[in-house]
Order: C-alpha cells, then sequence, then structure tokens
C-alpha cells in the first residue's frame, strides 16, 4: 500500500513539474515573436524639393505594404468621417 501512495505522489509531483515547464516554454516563445510596428512616414525634405518618403512607398506588391496603404486609407477615410 505504501509504494502505491509514493508512485502516485511521485506521478502527481512530475506531471505538475512537465506542466510547468511547457507554460515556461509557451511564454519564452510568445515574448520571442517582436511586436510589429506601424512605420514613420514622416515626409523627408529631401534636396530639390523631394518630400517623399521611401520607406512609404506605395508601389510595392508585397503583402505587408498592401496591408499597409490599406490600414492607412482607412484611416484617412476615419479622420475625414468626422
Amino acid at each position: 500500500m505504501q509504494m502505491l501512495v509514493i508512485a502516485a505522489v511521485t506521478t502527481a509531483i512530475l506531471a505538475a513539474g512537465l506542466i510547468a515547464a511547457a507554460e515556461a516554454a509557451e511564454r519564452r516563445s510568445k515574448a520571442a515573436v517582436p511586436a510589429k510596428r506601424d512605420r514613420d512616414c514622416t515626409p523627408i525634405n529631401g534636396r530639390y524639393g523631394y518630400y517623399g518618403n521611401p520607406w512609404c512607398d506605395t508601389g510595392s506588391y508585397r503583402m505587408e505594404d498592401i496591408e499597409f496603404r490599406e490600414r492607412m486609407a482607412r484611416q484617412r477615410k476615419q479622420s475625414f468621417a468626422r
């Protein structure tokens, strides 16, 4: 009977340790992913009157750029609607 109790307690302790280790690994993996930041689209006052910003050029077909342009367009519509 004592062996059964010892085995049950040992199993419970090991299970709790495995659960804690899995939760810690999950927290570390979530913290390792950098947060997505919006671009700084401040116009650049370059030579000869260039006031654009190459970082915010709208000619790209990458998915991130398409999403950014759509998000900026929604923000402009919301600001004009007020």
